[in-house]
């Protein structure tokens, strides 16, 4: 998702998560912030098994 915050600032954000087996996932996100003299990006990966 990518959204307009003013004439100068964008904000955006992505992520998945993947089923690896019936009781373990996968998952990537993505947050970032563009604008005049700012820059913002941040990333998360997670990995968790159910049991």
């Amino acid at each position: 998702m990518i959204e307009s915050m003013g004439s100068n600032l964008q904000l955006g954000s992505a992520g998945f998560n993947v089923n690896l087996t019936d009781s373990a996932t996968l998952g990537l996100s993505y947050n970032g912030q563009l604008g005049s003299g700012l820059a913002e990006h941040s990333a998360k990966a997670g990995f968790n098994i159910r049991f």
